[in-house]
């Protein structure tokens, strides 16, 4: 059965697509060799559907940059539009003498985006 070891305490979990796991609950009446073998086999299925999955949201991620550069090319893609109020809000804010943290909290943005305001208003 998958387990996960954090330091004294070992977690076991039962997948409802890995039907395996569901007999590793089951008790083996000392039979330590099923045991065993049960949990050899869970956890290479456990790690064989993250590679799977990992595989999968790259291959999204490269097939979702390929269309973006796509249609950049064919000029139908620009990106989210900008937002002026925000951008006039958090430059008023910085030139006020705020910092980072206490503009992104009263812009109701985030820190990065700030940040990237900031940026752009130096250059």
């Amino acid at each position: 059965m998958p387990q996960v070891n954090h330091g004294a305490v070992i977690t076991r979990f039962v997948t409802l697509d890995l039907p395996t796991s569901h007999q590793g609950m089951q008790d083996t009446k000392g039979d330590e060799f099923t045991s065993r073998m049960l949990g050899a086999i869970n956890s290479m299925l456990v790690e064989m559907m993250a590679a799977i999955a990992r595989k999968d949201y790259e291959q999204r991620r490269e097939r979702q940059a390929q269309g973006i550069e796509k249609a950049k090319a064919a000029g139908k893609y620009q990106g989210r539009p900008v937002d002026e109020d925000l951008h006039k809000r958090v430059t008023e804010l910085l030139g006020a003498g705020l910092g980072i943290r206490a503009t992104a909290r009263h812009a109701n943005c985030s820190t990065t985006t700030v940040l990237r305001i900031r940026d752009l208003a130096t250059v």
